[in-house]
């Protein structure tokens, strides 16, 4: 939003000297080119931002660090995604203005806009939308096609990063008739350092296994469900709610990635895959390693797996927290049970001791406040012989009656701060939008010559 109202309101200031007032069209071509100007430096600023998100050996190294605690890490493939398809969406919009704006000025007979229809930046714009309509029809219909398809349509990104740079070094720039602000200067130093994450990522997270085990899962609708077992190698050092990525020499040269089940202190790593039919690369593995009535094949243990990884971000520092309620859906609960298990590994290395003591402990007070609810309840007959017992039971009437005063007092002090913080929210989601627009107009503002008005002149004339 900064990037876009920034160059757009340059573009504006720019457009009131170009444009003479009562030229044809006057608004719509002060306010047109303003419109794609912002919106190509906005595109440009999300590819320069696509690349980082998907620098997978980065995101894994600073996920223990304190940056995960400013920038959400974990929710880098979805902002990836979110980037993607609004870049796709301004474009898409950006492409109809244009072809609204100039072919309206073209059939009202100003030949300066037919021709802008033939250039060679024209030629350069269509190849980008094509691409990028391309990438965002296999991206939204990815879990109906086969990865393996979706996975190398996607790679068409990089042509399309390619045919950017070539859009401003058009005839008109390398003639020097035009100077154009030039694409690569926005995203060449991202996109750099995500082919060095890349490169690393082959290079130092690498490793050659063995499969030592597997086993299948009947799902109720026929499903199935593979779960592989690798030996784990030395190096190999994960938390729970990270993925690592496949791959299979014996069924092909395709990468897949898949969450990791196993507990992190083990020796072992174990995948919980689900078999797709067809030419799916699950089920060439299901038929590797089990023939139709799901009996193992012998032959199939002596299989080598290379693996990539780990990556992603943990799920949480579970040691912080008294409660974790863990929700998933199918193969979605694989990173739970990894966290599962790390758990219960954590229980069993606990000291007996101290556990059964605070055990005790916690009974302790449970009976207390159990002992305390039912001396409120009773017949009628216990309930006088109380009233008779009036020593006895004065201490504790007291004490009931303060404790119920503190509840509510501290359900009413819970329900306002409740209230005031959605409140906050609300009021704090507004906060940025307008410290945003500030923020731009104050860097535009900074930037530009300011001239001021005739009339502003003869009003401090007679004032001073």
């Amino acid at each position: 939003m900064v990037i876009w109202i920034h160059f757009a309101f340059v573009k504006f200031e720019e457009q009131a000297e170009k444009v003479p007032e009562g030229a044809h069209r006057y608004w719509l071509k002060r306010l047109v080119p303003p419109i794609e100007f912002g919106s190509m430096h906005a595109i440009l600023f999300q590819m320069a931002l696509i690349p980082i998100t998907m620098c997978r050996c980065s995101i894994s190294a600073l996920a223990g660090s304190v940056v995960n605690k400013v920038i959400p890490l974990n929710r880098s493939l979805a902002i990836h995604i979110h980037l993607g398809y609004t870049m796709i969406t301004i474009v898409f919009f950006a492409t109809i203005f244009f072809f609204f704006f100039f072919g309206l000025l073209c059939s009202e007979g100003e030949q300066a806009f037919c021709d802008k229809f033939t250039m060679e930046i024209m030629i350069t714009g269509y190849c980008i939308l094509g691409t990028l309509l391309i990438i965002g029809l296999t991206s939204h219909f990815r879990h109906r096609i086969p990865y393996e398809v979706f996975y190398a349509i996607h790679h068409v990104v990089f042509l399309m990063y390619i045919i950017t740079i070539a859009h401003t070094l058009d005839m008109e720039q390398r003639s020097g008739r035009s100077q154009r602000s030039q694409t690569f200067k926005w995203f060449s130093s991202t996109l750099l350092y995500y082919f060095c994450d890349r490169i690393a990522m082959h290079m130092n997270h690498r490793y050659d296994t063995k499969l030592v085990g597997s086993s299948v899962v009947w799902g109720s609708n026929g499903s199935k469900l593979v779960i592989l077992k690798v030996r784990r190698p030395s190096l190999f050092q994960f938390k729970s709610g990270q993925y690592a990525y496949l791959r299979v020499g014996a069924i092909n040269n395709q990468w897949h990635p898949f969450s990791i089940a196993s507990c992190p202190e083990s020796s072992h790593l174990e995948f919980y895959i689900e078999v797709y039919e067809g030419k799916a690369w699950t089920k060439q593995l299901w038929d590797m390693l089990y023939d139709e009535s799901g009996s193992d094949k012998t032959e199939a243990f002596d299989i080598n797996v290379e693996l990539i990884g780990p990556y992603g971000t943990s799920l949480c520092h579970s040691q912080t927290y008294s409660h974790i309620l863990a929700i998933g859906a199918g193969t979605g609960v694989v990173p739970i049970l990894s966290m599962y298990k790390e758990h219960m590994h954590n229980l069993f290395r606990l000291d007996p001791k101290k556990f059964f003591v605070e055990l005790k402990e916690s009974d302790r007070k449970l009976r207390r406040i159990e002992r305390a609810e039912e001396a409120r309840k009773g017949s009628l007959i216990q309930q006088l012989s109380r009233l008779i017992c009036r020593n006895d039971s004065s201490n504790r009437r007291p004490m009931n009656k303060a404790m119920i005063e503190m509840s509510l007092e501290e359900t009413n002090q819970s329900a306002t701060s409740a209230t005031l913080h959605i409140y906050g929210t609300v009021l704090l989601s507004l906060l940025p939008v307008i410290g945003v627009t500030l923020f731009a107009l104050m860097v535009s503002w900074s930037t530009m010559p300011i001239t001021v008005h005739t009339s502003l002149v003869v009003f401090l004339k007679y004032v001073i």
